[in-house]
């Protein structure tokens, strides 16, 4: 399994409008790829003094459905955070691959 974790930071005068975006909007994209396995949100629980973080996790079953996703799909998709959002709306990305212990 392959994860790649998204880190939004949201300006909250937008956060209920970026969370239904997320659910109404993004989401539905991401899952007609079907090269994404399983979606996760989190509500980040620290205090965030510029805004409120949450997690957002999509689950490829291998790296190469992961690599179709980057390749043909995760521009365009980050693009329209921040077109949507603009500065309102911050993010980062990592890769996380999960072992067992």
């Amino acid at each position: 399994m392959i994860l790649f974790n998204t880190t939004y930071l949201v300006s909250p005068e937008v956060e209920k409008r970026f969370l239904y975006w997320l659910s109404s909007d993004l989401t539905p994209k991401i899952k007609a790829t079907g090269l994404i396995s399983n979606i996760r949100l989190f509500k980040v629980l620290t205090d965030e003094k510029e805004g409120i973080s949450y997690s957002y996790q999509l689950e490829a079953e291998n790296v190469s459905e992961m690599n179709e996703f980057k390749k043909h799909h995760l521009t365009e998709m980050q693009t329209e955070v921040s077109n949507t959002f603009g500065e309102r709306v911050l993010f980062f990305s990592t890769y996380l691959k999960q072992y067992e212990l």
